[in-house]
């Protein structure tokens, strides 16, 4: 950013917002300290930093991923009785290890099996299969893959890596061959899934909470936003709710209309 800055040196009195969404929630707030730090040393450029936008962070990991099924509850994607049961026997920590607690893994395994063919994503939309994208050769054009699209299905918008393998669309961009690999639009290699998903150890979570940044941007002259869709069940709204709770920050407007001011 600083390189970037010192190349385009007009936009150095430019306010400054850092923003990303969900799993950004852990990255965001660690740049922005070193930011502040960094002002506090003195390093030049001087950045002109103003706060930092988030949507739907992930920012404290076990509350954010407990929180999904007490949101799949208020949802009604569990029964009242389902949750209550589990709730009861679980103490209320639905991500723990409860190797000795029979009642809980049972509660747990029917929550799964309620859930499993729910699109975290968005609640509403469908759980889709990209095999159909997948197959397709990147030499055909893209009248072929419009027809390979499912309905509905939010995975067939990710164009980008038939676009970006075709030999046409290189060419025009001046990629120089000896640097084309396969482009893919997520390494799964990296992807960490838990709650009862798969989990693989070829990315390691050092950082589980990112809370206390927030807080102690609360003394800082720092504007805020976070904001939250109300059907993501990766990070339920309510954890986000909880952590700005806890922030004991003072409130501008009360809740309306799915809008809470914060000063």
């Amino acid at each position: 950013m600083l390189a970037w800055l010192l190349d385009h040196p007009k936009f150095l009195s430019n306010p400054l917002y850092i923003a990303g969404d969900s799993y950004t929630g852990i990255i965001v707030p660690q740049i922005v300290q070193r930011i502040y730090d960094g002002l506090k040393s003195g390093i030049e450029p001087r950045l002109n930093i103003k706060g930092y936008v988030e949507g739907n962070p992930m920012t404290d990991k076990y509350a954010d991923f407990n929180n999904r099924v007490v949101y799949a509850h208020r949802m009604g994607l569990l029964s009242d009785n389902l949750y209550k049961s589990t709730k009861v026997s679980c103490d209320g920590r639905y991500i723990d290890e409860h190797p000795q607690n029979a009642a809980c893994q049972y509660d747990l395994e029917r929550v799964s099996k309620c859930t499993e063919k729910i699109y975290m994503d968005q609640i509403l939309e469908p759980m889709c299969s990209n095999e159909n994208l997948l197959s397709l050769n990147v030499g055909e054009n893209l009248t072929s893959l419009l027809l390979l699209q499912q309905y509905g299905c939010r995975d067939d918008n990710y164009l980008y890596s038939i676009w970006a393998n075709n030999k046409i669309v290189q060419k025009a961009l001046h990629v120089r061959e000896e640097t084309i690999t396969e482009w893919v639009r997520c390494n799964e290699s990296l992807m960490y899934y838990d709650f009862g998903m798969e989990r693989t150890e070829a990315y390691a979570f050092n950082v589980q909470s990112t809370l206390h940044y927030h807080r102690s941007f609360t003394n800082n002259s720092c504007r805020v936003l976070i904001y939250s869709g109300d059907h993501d069940m990766v990070v339920p709204h309510l954890s986000t709710e909880e952590w700005i709770e806890s922030l004991k920050v003072g409130v501008e407007d009360e809740w309306n209309l799915g809008l809470l001011r914060i000063k």
